[in-house]
């Protein structure tokens, strides 16, 4: 069964992990892998980690917030990665696998 996730993720409103599951049936970890798929190829969604949940967003600023939000994140959890990694993995051998 195919599942297009952006067809149950509202534009208006944010939607909790727990409404989509009881709209598609799909665990927990589905959805959030779908969501990532479709972010990757091109569906703006968004999340609030404040209210919780998941919207499609058409505003640019938004969207720019989100990802540099987003992107602020990735780089705080590399350094703590990095941090932990040191003295027993060389930066080159953290990131070959990436």
């Amino acid at each position: 069964m195919y599942i297009d996730i952006k067809d149950y993720i509202p534009t208006d409103r944010f939607i909790s992990r727990r409404e989509l599951h009881e709209k598609t049936g799909l665990p927990d970890r589905s959805i959030r892998r779908l969501i990532e798929r479709a972010r990757h190829k091109g569906v703006r969604i968004i999340s609030n980690t404040g209210t919780g949940g998941y919207r499609i967003t058409t505003d640019d600023r938004e969207w720019n917030a989100f990802v540099k939000a987003e992107a602020r994140r990735a780089i705080r959890t590399f350094k703590t990665t990095y941090g932990v990694a040191q003295g027993q993995l060389s930066l080159d051998e953290l990131l070959k696998e990436a």
